[in-house]
């Protein structure tokens, strides 16, 4: 019997860091991430100004997330404190609870499709 032709390796990785960047300035790698994202929609559809975010938010723009972590880090004004406690809790201060969190989690990156929600 021959040996076995295929080398199988495991590559660890963590899809977190990569989906989200909250693990800059201590924070929560997923809650940072998403409190971010929904800081963005919220300054997209007007429910926030740049008074509260400081800079403007747009998704893709690395320079205003790496400014916008800091300011979440060190909760730089009332804005970011709220944000600081969740998703939920700047959404009940400022609107946008439709589209803070699903079944009251804030959702990993991953977490795509109906099934994946109604698993």
């Amino acid at each position: 019997m021959e040996d076995n032709q295929y080398l199988y390796r495991q590559v660890a990785y963590d899809y977190e860091p990569i989906f989200a960047t909250g693990g800059k300035g201590g924070l929560d790698v997923m809650s940072g991430g998403v409190a971010l994202a929904w800081a963005t929609e919220a300054y997209e559809k007007g429910l926030v100004s740049e008074a509260e975010t400081i800079v403007p938010l747009a998704f893709g723009d690395a320079e205003g997330y790496k400014k916008a972590v800091q300011y979440l880090s060190n909760a730089e004004n009332e804005f970011y404190a709220a944000l600081g406690k969740g998703s939920l809790v700047a959404a009940a201060k400022y609107g946008g609870e439709d589209f803070a969190c699903v079944l009251g989690q804030e959702m990993a990156g991953y977490a795509t499709g109906e099934a994946f929600y109604v698993a």
